[in-house]
């Protein structure tokens, strides 16, 4: 039998709580997941790979409409690996931005 995991070792691991993994499952952000014998839900080893990378993009701040964009651009295939490619390249520019942005005010505050 392949290695699964609880939605509580998968918290664990992750660093993310079980209700944001319930969260993102019910958003549909996680999908296809399974359920034991008892309705306990299960999870793979590729399904925390892909629950650490919902985390990276959550840490940038990606907003779950374009988490639910990648997600489903992911669903399509190999053939959307440009289309999501750019998506996190726009979110960069986003960022890069910000990190301007914060930078100014940063100098604003340390001039007085």
């Amino acid at each position: 039998m392949d290695k699964y995991y609880t939605i509580k070792r998968v918290s664990e691991i992750t660093g993310l709580s079980a209700s944001n993994i319930r969260f993102y499952e019910k958003e549909g952000l996680i999908k296809n997941i399974t359920r034991n014998a008892v309705g306990v839900r299960t999870f793979m080893p590729e399904d925390i790979k892909w629950i650490n990378f919902l985390k990276r993009l959550k840490d940038m701040e990606v907003p779950i409409s374009k988490m639910k964009e990648y997600t489903y651009l992911r669903e399509q295939g190999d053939t959307t690996a440009t289309k999501r490619k750019e998506l996190l390249q726009e979110h960069r520019e986003i960022l890069l931005d910000k990190i301007k942005r914060i930078n100014s005010e940063i100098k604003l505050w340390t001039k007085k």
